[in-house]
Parts: structure tokens; C-alpha cells; sequence
């Protein structure tokens, strides 16, 4: 066809959509955009620390991004059959069938591999350390502890901490800083009613996928009496 578009055109366009639509469950796997703040809660603390934006700070906070992309990666994979269970979750990609469980687990190796190494490199060893430590915290621990009880959002509220003391310490500023400490203490608290806020929305969603939820014991005026107290 002269104006129309070729069957060559046809098969790039659907394979464009094909590649957009991989490219947006990849993103939903890594939740882009909790990893991004993440990320800039870590190089916000590394400017504090240094003053100075560079390619060292660049550098930690690609890391700490890819850490936080594969994190998410690696607890949607362990998290698939109770995310299948649940109407808030069970769209997300691996539920959903827009990735397999293996993509989904070789992205969670992948992406903490790689941003493993350039902490290691622009951080040093330590940092590196705390990067893998809470990714072990939140796949690991966490996961177990929120199958018994419902306070487990704070100890899973605890790696949180963990991004701005990459950022600080990489930085060159002391690990006994008052000013770290009450960046770590302002970014646990905040985890904790903003879990509390999805338990009081979807709380019957985790009761029904076999999960302890606060809504059993609490009505609703009492997790917002809560919520807005802390």
C-alpha cells in the first residue's frame, strides 16, 4: 500500500509492543519507582556526608538502586503464591504470567550481583556488606516472621535505615554522626504507618491469603487513631 502500512511495518509495531510490554513488567518486578527513592534517600545522605556531587556518588546510588530493583525482584519471586491470592497482588508480573519465575529469580541474582560490585568498588567493603545484609533481611527474616505475626512491618521497616548509611558512609561521614542517626531513625518510622495504612485497606486481602493482619484484632478508627499518632 502506498499511504497505508506494510506488513513489515505491522510486524515492528507489535514487536515494539511486545518489547514495551516485557519493559513494564520488568519495571513493575523492580518497582521502579520505590527503588528510585531509595536510591535518593542514599545519595542524599552521601551529600550530606561529603558535600560534593560527583562520580563516586553517582556510582553508590546506581548501586544502591540496582540492590533495591533486585531486592524487589528477589521478594515478588519468594512471594508469588500468596501474591496470587490477593486482588491488590495478583496483577503484578509474576502472578500475572507477564514474567516467568525464573526470569523473575535470575533478575533477583543479576541485578544485587551487579550493584554488589560497583558498592564494593566505590564504597568499600562495608558498605557493600550492608547492601547484601539487608537484602538478606527483608527476603529472609522478614518473609518468615510476617507469616506469624503482623509486627513484622517493623522489622521489615529496619532495612529502610539501611540505604542512608550506605550513602553516608560512603560519603566519609562517621558512623556515630547524631545527623545519621536521625535521618535512619525519620525513615523507619515513616515505614511503619504507611505499612499500617495497607493493612487497614487490605487487610481482609491478607487474612484471606492466610496472613495475619491487625484488621482481626483492630477496627478501623483504631488504625487510624494509630496511624496518625505516630
Amino acid at each position: 500500500m502506498l499511504f497505508g502500512p506494510s506488513n513489515t511495518d505491522g510486524k515492528a509495531g507489535f514487536a515494539f509492543i511486545a518489547v514495551a510490554g516485557n519493559l513494564k513488567a520488568c519495571f513493575d518486578l523492580c518497582k521502579i519507582r520505590i527503588s528510585a527513592v531509595t536510591a535518593f534517600s542514599s545519595a542524599t545522605a552521601f551529600l550530606l556526608a561529603s558535600g560534593e556531587i560527583g562520580i563516586r556518588m553517582a556510582i553508590v546510588t546506581l548501586a544502591v538502586f540496582l540492590l533495591a530493583c533486585g531486592s524487589s525482584a528477589l521478594n515478588q519471586y519468594m512471594e508469588r503464591s500468596v501474591d496470587s491470592l490477593m486482588d491488590r497482588t495478583m496483577g503484578r508480573p509474576i502472578p500475572s504470567g507477564r514474567i516467568k519465575p525464573p526470569h523473575a529469580f535470575l533478575c533477583s541474582l543479576l541485578l544485587p550481583a551487579s550493584g554488589a560490585f560497583l558498592l564494593l568498588f566505590a564504597g568499600g567493603l562495608v558498605v557493600c556488606a550492608l547492601g547484601l545484609f539487608a537484602i538478606l533481611w527483608y527476603n529472609g527474616l522478614y518473609p518468615r516472621l510476617k507469616r506469624r505475626t503482623t509486627f513484622a512491618i517493623i522489622i521489615g521497616a529496619l532495612t529502610g535505615a539501611v540505604p542512608p548509611v550506605i550513602g553516608w558512609l560512603s560519603g566519609g561521614g562517621a558512623a556515630t554522626s547524631p545527623m545519621l542517626y536521625s535521618i535512619c531513625l525519620f525513615l523507619f518510622i515513616w515505614q511503619v504507618p504507611h505499612s499500617l495504612v495497607f493493612i487497614m485497606h487490605y487487610g481482609r486481602e491478607y487474612e484471606k491469603a492466610g496472613l495475619p493482619s491487625l484488621t482481626v484484632q483492630l477496627s478501623k478508627p483504631q488504625l487510624l487513631r494509630i496511624i496518625f499518632i505516630r
